[in-house]
């Protein structure tokens, strides 16, 4: 499994981001991908950016459960189903 500790800073700018985390895979095709955030809020052009980047990955997650808000994504640490049951 690879961890991916993402700035929400690199997700303006995708691309670079996106091309490193591949040239990685080129050499472990079958890992997979766990997609870690460095902060706990993300404004929703980042949130986008985010959920871009997991989905150009064949094999990637997201590691936290995202929390949208009006103008602000944040990052929880439990599964929506456990917040949901309590």
């Amino acid at each position: 499994m690879i961890t991916v500790l993402v700035d929400p800073a690199e997700l303006d700018e995708g691309a670079p981001l996106l091309a490193r985390v591949q040239a990685m895979l080129a050499g472990q095709p079958d890992d997979e991908v766990r997609v870690k955030l460095q902060r706990d809020t993300l404004s929703a052009h980042q949130a986008g950016c985010l959920l871009v980047l997991v989905a150009s990955l064949p094999s990637a997650r997201l590691a936290d459960t995202l929390v949208l808000d009006d103008d602000v994504c944040r990052c929880a640490s439990q599964p929506c189903a456990a917040r949901l049951s309590a």
